[in-house]
């Protein structure tokens, strides 16, 4: 009570296999689902009408050779749940959709990875949901338009002190050849052959010798 109503900014929904295997069975059952479909279309149109974008997703393809029991082979094969596809359709579904996210479209080059006739692993599902992904730009409402912020002045953000800071690291790092700003040193008092300056020369007084440039010295 007292709460303020908020719209959503999208409407996912979708049907699949366990509809047709559950509650598409006698005639009675097949009433009540068209009956369903018929309310859900007209839900789905108000939520049009108050600007709210409704995505609908149709039943991925069916592997049936994988399904793992008799009763799912006879009532969710692929072609039975090609029926229940075109009960959509024809209830109006698909066309009160803001999207259709045609789940047979994304699955059908990828049926024999679903280990179980209906589910696919992660890296399947994750494509579909880059479609819709990529659908958001015009699903969801304008954002509105301000003017844009002036960027900040050249300057405006910087510190001195740090960059005088940077500028005598960079000094330390040149000057004593050591990337680690001096810290090296530290590290040759107790092994003198890491010393910046002897690993210096070791790496460039053959170099040196093979251009035929001045003989480098070594430095204790």
């Amino acid at each position: 009570k007292g709460a303020v109503s908020k719209k959503p900014d999208l409407v996912v929904l979708g049907g699949g296999a366990w509809d047709k295997l559950w509650v598409y069975n006698t005639d009675e059952e097949k009433r009540n689902m068209k009956k369903a479909l018929g309310d859900l279309t007209l839900e789905m149109k108000k939520l049009k009408q108050q600007n709210i974008p409704v995505v609908w997703l149709t039943p991925t393809t069916i592997n049936t050779n994988a399904l793992p029991s008799e009763e799912k082979r006879t009532n969710i094969n692929e072609n039975e749940m090609q029926k229940l596809r075109v009960l959509y359709e024809s209830e109006g579904v698909l066309s009160a959709a803001s999207f259709v996210l045609d789940g047979q479209a994304f699955t059908s080059s990828r049926v024999a990875e679903s280990f179980d006739g209906v589910h696919y692993p992660h890296q399947v599902y994750s494509a579909g949901a880059q479609i819709l992904c990529n659908a958001m730009d015009w699903l969801l409402p304008n954002p509105n338009k301000a003017p844009p912020k002036a960027p900040p002045q050249p300057g405006a953000m910087a510190h001195r002190l740090l960059g005088f800071m940077i500028l005598c690291f960079a000094a330390a790092g040149l000057f004593l050849f050591d990337g680690f700003m001096g810290f090296s040193y530290l590290a040759a008092i107790f092994v003198p052959s890491v010393a910046p300056r002897r690993l210096f020369f070791e790496a460039f007084s053959t170099l040196h010798q093979k251009k035929k440039l001045p003989a480098l010295e070594m430095q204790s």
